[in-house]
């Protein structure tokens, strides 16, 4: 049985400083992207191209990590990002922008996750891996409520899919959102935490092992 809790960073700054864009010249950089189960050399060359998908490109390098994942290594040029989604920093600390991959259905096979903004909502849809494509299958989810930001993707409640883990501010506090994956949807089911203490922000996610009675 797995349970989880989440690391809330209390740094307080009376601003927010943003990164410069990167500039047009400037030089390559390697960007590790974290995927579902990679089983050998050939299963990394169907998985790795896709997650490091244009502009980025597969440099050949994959390796396991802890806890079961891994790690796909994508050179990305130094041409500025093209507007997207941001999916902010999550555990272990990484940044993507608008599409990540982890499986959503228990498969054993990375799935690919976007987000976008359509007709007043926010939506997440998981394209389901078939070993050989990303297959089209709707929206899995959505909200109307503003500003809501995709921290992470991961196993919350131990089944063995992935669930979309959400933040947003709503009437005076920051709140986090678990929507649990049914293996064809991200289920809503209400707020797993909040805080009224400002300027809050997740810093990763402690994973708990428990097992007769004993952490």
């Amino acid at each position: 049985m797995k349970s989880i809790s989440f690391i809330l960073g209390l740094a307080v700054t009376g601003c927010l400083v943003l990164p410069a864009p990167a500039r047009a010249d400037a030089p390559e950089r390697v960007d590790s992207r974290e995927v579902g189960k990679i089983a050998d050399d050939e299963d990394a060359k169907r998985v790795c191209p896709r997650v490091c998908a244009p502009p980025a490109r597969w440099n050949g390098k994959w390796r396991p990590k802890r806890g079961g994942a891994f790690v796909c290594d994508c050179v990305v040029s130094g041409q500025p990002e093209a507007a997207a989604p941001e999916h902010h920093d999550g555990p272990p600390a990484r940044r993507r922008r608008g599409a990540v991959a982890n499986d959503v259905d228990g498969d054993g096979k990375a799935d690919l996750v976007l987000q976008y903004d359509h007709k007043g909502k926010r939506r997440w849809q998981a394209r389901r891996s078939t070993g050989e494509a990303f297959g089209y299958n709707k929206d899995w989810t959505d909200t109307s409520t503003p500003d809501v930001v995709a921290f992470d993707l991961f196993d919350a409640d131990g089944d063995g899919r992935a669930d979309l883990v959400l933040q947003y501010d709503h009437e005076g506090k920051r709140r986090w959102q678990v929507r649990r994956s049914t293996g064809t949807a991200f289920a809503h089911n209400g707020d797993w935490s909040d805080t009224t203490t400002p300027a809050v922000k997740p810093v990763g996610a402690a994973w708990r092992q428990v097992a007769n009675g004993r952490r």
